[in-house]
């Protein structure tokens, strides 16, 4: 039985090494995505590189082989579970087990030169079969973060934080059914996904353009001139006497211009 779980482990790894980024590129635009756009191997940068349908197809296929992956180890081990009642062998057990094989396939993709994406799509695929809902509520995060900043990869953090911290919640219970190696399992799977990110952050250089921001220390030449030209606009309106610093349309003019500034240069970093 033993052997039986280790080549389904095996098996979820190639089936993660399967990259949909690159076969697709290839196949709608003759390129190889890793080498454009960001290199990265994924759904983003195929987007970016070649279109929203290699794009769209790449996130589909990859949190379906994820989906498979998962739902394999689950199947799998549900069997030897059966046949042993070895608590080894919980199902839960499986799905998490293949689902981490799955994106260390994905990462580093053995038909690929081990050159491969950032596992976003695939920690939602194997999120859909350990923990439905916290993956629903990870998704709501992600697409809330995108909508106010546009930045895809702080949504997918974002969203990757708070569905693996919800996957421990959500854990499945059982007589033979422990949590922490559910947490395990589910915590490697967010500190990958956190460490493919890392190249898009630099926290140093973002700490110091935010504060540089916060504390006026520079502004930028666009917004104070659009602030300069909205000012002249309600100075013509309200009249020269009514425009000053603490006239609540300038003030309000002031604060929304400097939290897009916050933002401008936020984006940068990611």
């Amino acid at each position: 039985m033993f052997m039986t779980a280790l080549i389904t482990v095996i098996a979820a790894y190639l089936i993660g090494s399967i990259n949909f980024a690159v076969i697709f590129s290839k196949a709608f635009d003759k390129i190889d995505v890793r080498e454009i756009g960001s290199g990265n191997a994924g759904a983003t940068n195929g987007l970016r590189s070649s279109g929203a349908l290699p794009g769209a197809l790449t996130f589909i296929c990859d949190l379906l082989k994820a989906v498979a992956a998962s739902g394999l180890g689950h199947i799998i081990f549900s069997y030897i579970y059966s046949q042993t009642s070895n608590s080894l062998y919980v199902p839960i057990y499986g799905a998490y087990l293949c689902g981490v094989a799955c994106m260390v396939g994905h990462v580093y993709p053995l038909f690929f030169d081990f050159r491969g994406g950032k596992g976003v799509a695939v920690g939602a695929g194997v999120f859909f079969v350990c923990s439905p809902y916290a993956i629903l509520i990870g998704l709501a995060v992600f697409a809330i973060v995108l909508l106010f900043t546009r930045i895809v990869s702080l949504s997918s953090l974002a969203g990757t934080f708070v569905t693996v911290m919800l996957g421990i919640v959500f854990n499945t219970k059982g007589d033979d059914v422990l949590l922490w190696p559910q947490i395990v399992m589910a915590l490697t799977m967010g500190i990958i996904i956190f460490l493919k990110h890392s190249s898009n952050i630099d926290r140093k250089n973002f700490l110091k353009s935010l504060k540089d921001h916060l504390t006026f220390e520079k502004e930028d030449s666009n917004i104070t001139l659009a602030r300069a030209a909205v000012a002249q606009s309600v100075e013509r309106i309200l009249g020269k006497d009514e425009v000053t610093g603490s006239n609540p349309v300038i003030s309000s003019i002031n604060q929304a211009s400097n939290s897009l500034l916050i933002l401008e240069y936020s984006a940068q970093f990611f």
